[in-house]
């Protein structure tokens, strides 16, 4: 049930890509020699926001697979893989390349937002509260030379449990994200699917513009090498980082130190980056100090791991006082592990999702207000409970009555 479509641009006719070989378009777009780039052979498509419009009747696409990768369908597996070059910067420049249906609706993104020091790459889920969206940073390329970049996505029946993994130039970006399927959930109108029951199949992949920032004819990216796929298979290398807590004393006396180690193991097969932990502070304690730097999120104190290898784990010891009026009982402390950082904003410029229709409620996302932090339910939030004993404050010795 597998198939394939790749297009090398070779046997194209130069000038406009739509109408050839299955590509629609009508932005700016045209197929134009490679200029000697290196594995991009005599032509490629040159993409840019030029021109740019919100619909999506008229955005790039390339030429459909069948049968469609979705939960539902006989295939489940996704991969898509492009090749895309900048030559140097060109300010504005902003493109974002999706899974899509065919027809508009999107499953997931990069954006290739061109900057003075590279082509800075974000990605995009909707992992954030009630589908909002959440975008994460996988890097800076360089210009001058060519670069991949590779969807891998597992489409699981069920809410909010595909996987998607991001490699650029052929490394996996370390992270698990999922897809845009719980956006779609929560709003089905967004979709422009026939069905609206469940999320849309994909088979191609959409280059978009939806911000004209750019401001130079006849140039932006060129891309080439543009492989789509669907078919079965396992899923891809998950992050399967867990989560331990252990408390140094079973019992703790109200007014004293308290001391917890927390530790994250990548049990995984491939390495986990950003993995978030964080120690949510019981009330009726106070943080006192940790092991290494903290970050305060609201009542919790969470540091980052860059990445964790397979088998590998990081820990932090953290101690915590217990307020002198703590009643006798028990202290429950919990912590959490997420990947990724806190919600990054979104830079005015960023392609956003389509906008709502006439009269609809807004869509999640909005240039300059900051994304939900969220977190990706492939790699579900995994907590971790510590119970302690609290002991009543031992009173001080009293004073001997004074007489005479």
């Amino acid at each position: 049930m597998a198939g394939t479509v790749t297009t090398a641009f070779e046997d194209f006719a130069t000038g406009s890509v739509n109408g050839q070989m299955g590509w629609r378009s009508e932005l700016d777009q045209a197929v134009v020699p490679s200029g000697g780039v290196a594995t991009f052979g005599n032509q490629s498509l040159r993409r840019s926001n030029f021109t740019a419009s919100s619909a999506f009747d008229n955005q790039t696409y390339s030429p459909p697979v069948s049968p469609p990768a979705g939960e539902n369908q006989a295939n489940t597996v996704y991969i898509a893989k492009f090749s895309f070059f900048a030559p140097a910067h060109q300010p504005g420049l902003d493109v974002t390349v999706s899974p899509d249906s065919g027809d508009g609706s999107r499953m997931a993104w990069v954006d290739l937002l061109d900057k003075e020091d590279g082509v800075h790459i974000t990605a995009s889920d909707s992992s954030g509260a009630d589908g909002d969206f959440v975008t994460y940073d996988l890097g800076t390329l360089s210009h001058g030379r060519p670069h991949t970049i590779e969807f891998r996505i597992k489409l699981i029946p069920g809410e909010a449990n595909d996987l998607v993994r991001i490699l650029i130039d052929d490394e996996d970006a370390g992270q698990c994200f999922t897809t845009w399927e719980t956006y779609y959930r929560v709003d089905p109108a967004q979709s422009v699917a026939p069905n609206f029951s469940e999320p849309p199949n994909i088979n191609s992949l959409q280059f978009r513009t939806s911000v004209p920032t750019f401001h130079v004819p006849d140039a932006g990216y060129l891309f080439d090498n543009i492989t789509v796929t669907t078919g079965t298979g396992p899923d891809s290398p998950g992050c399967d980082v867990t989560l331990d807590k252990q408390a140094s004393e079973s019992t703790v006396t109200a007014g004293g130190l308290a001391n917890y180690t927390l530790t994250a193991r990548n049990r995984g097969r491939a390495v986990a980056r950003n993995v978030r932990v964080c120690d949510e502070i019981p009330r009726g304690t106070t943080f006192v100090r940790a092991d290494r730097k903290l970050q305060r999120v609201g009542r919790s104190r969470c540091f980052v791991i860059p990445s964790l290898k397979p088998g590998q784990r990081e820990s932090v010891d953290v101690v915590l006082r217990v307020n002198a009026d703590y009643r006798r009982g028990t202290l429950t402390n919990l912590a959490d592990l997420l990947p990724g950082l806190p919600g990054t904003p979104v830079a005015p410029g960023l392609d956003l999702p389509a906008p709502p229709a006439p009269g609809a409620p807004g869509a999640p996302g909005t240039p300059g207000t900051p994304v939900t932090p969220g977190t990706p339910k492939a790699q579900a939030v995994r907590k971790a409970k510590v119970i302690v004993k609290v002991l009543a404050r031992r009173a001080g010795r009293r004073p001997p009555a004074v007489t005479g």
